[in-house]
């Protein structure tokens, strides 16, 4: 594969470019997506702009010939784009509705098995995931026609809001969590979960999308440096071997950012080395060193997520929604151990009946049943001395 730079790269945008081709980062265009994405003038972006179409070695796609022809579609006009593709609003129309037509590259023919990467899609059928209607290649071009979601994405809301409150960021990540959590009932790992591909429809609703980079779990899954590299797993950096676990490190990364505003791994000298090694060693700043208040369970449901070892984070998104619905509803979450003390009050609390008079008289009743059985424990081993 050829890459032309661009007249708009800076010396030090070229020489980091240079610097991961020379690490054979760049033997794919999937590596090529996360390169050029990683390469921008303001450095690790969480989720940066869509790269221009001059840097990406091939000319854009001739919109007027390829797309006015679209066989079924009526296209309206650009609205993103992304490493693999260009996105428009179009109208189908046989169903005079609108719809979003994905536009790949042609490079992304070598990469992708176009058909197999709807087959996902279609599969990974949820109310929080985007519905896929067509795909089809047309013109030596191939295109996917997905549901048209007009309320902007989730990194749009971050940017707009800086972060959320703990039951806004919650009730958010379980519905994405089950969505992604229908990908991972039919054996399938999204691998590129990010805020942008967090889409919101008219009801504002979270929907997940972009199973581009998406792949079933089977015999003929080969590993690969593949995604946005700020929310990829310990064991994406190592080009490992995934299961769900994977995307639950992602979801969780969506989740520190929804409550701190911030990235829990990056890296400020543009060191794709130091930013691997900060995410398979180190422990994300906590919520207090951003100024932010975060309740225990919800911090614990946090760090579960973030666990270096898959094996010690929720074994599926749809665990990790059940867990962040638990807290929802005030019930004690999996997450972390609670005491006696905790799990009453969490009971009485859930109980909007019972008053604060009787609250307080069950508090009591708990720390003095605690007192009692610590003072008999001390007695006997006492008396066994």
């Amino acid at each position: 594969m050829t890459i032309k730079l661009s007249l708009h790269l800076t010396p030090e945008q070229a020489e980091r470019l240079k610097m991961a081709v020379e690490r054979g980062v760049l033997n794919e265009f999937g590596e090529t997506t996360i390169s050029l994405k990683m390469a921008g003038e303001s450095g690790l972006e969480p989720d940066t702009q869509p790269v221009p179409p001059q840097t990406l070695g091939t000319p854009d796609l001739a919109v007027p010939q390829t797309l006015s022809s679209l066989s079924g579609y009526a296209i309206k006009h650009e609205i993103g784009r992304g490493g693999l593709a260009t996105v428009y609003q179009a109208v189908q129309v046989a169903l005079n509705r609108f719809v979003a037509v994905r536009a790949y590259r042609g490079e992304t023919n070598d990469f992708l098995d176009m058909r197999k990467t709807g087959a996902l899609m279609a599969a990974a059928s949820h109310p929080n995931v985007a519905q896929i209607y067509d795909i089809k290649k047309e013109n030596g071009i191939w295109f996917s026609v997905v549901e048209y979601l007009d309320r902007g994405t989730l990194r749009d809301s971050l940017t707009g809001h800086g972060r959320f409150t703990p039951h806004k960021a919650v009730t958010l990540l379980s519905k994405v969590s089950r969505g992604v959590e229908a990908a991972h009932c039919k054996g399938i790992v999204h691998r590129n979960l990010k805020p942008g591909n967090v889409l919101f429809d008219s009801y504002m609703e979270p929907k997940v999308t972009d199973f581009d980079l998406a792949v079933a779990i089977d015999d003929s899954y080969v590993p690969g440096l593949v995604g946005t590299v700020l929310y990829m797993s310990p064991e994406q950096c190592d080009e490992r071997e995934l299961t769900s676990a994977s995307d639950v490190w992602a979801l969780g990364v969506i989740l520190y950012e929804c409550l701190t505003g911030k990235i829990p791994f990056e890296s400020s000298d543009y060191n794709y080395n130091t930013l691997f090694m900060s995410i398979r060693t180190c422990d994300p700043p906590s919520f207090e060193h951003h100024g932010v208040t975060v309740p225990r369970d919800l911090e614990a449901i946090c760090q579960k997520c973030l666990h270096k070892q898959p094996g010690y984070r929720y074994s599926s998104a749809g665990s990790l929604a059940d867990d962040l619905d638990r807290f929802l509803a005030g019930e004690p979450v999996l997450a972390r151990r609670h005491s006696l003390a905790e799990r009453a009050f969490l009971w009485i609390r859930r109980k909007h009946t019972v008053s604060t008079g009787a609250l307080i008289m069950v508090a009591l009743a708990v720390l003095l049943l605690g007192f009692f059985l610590v003072s008999y424990s001390v007695m006997a081993s006492l008396e066994r001395g």
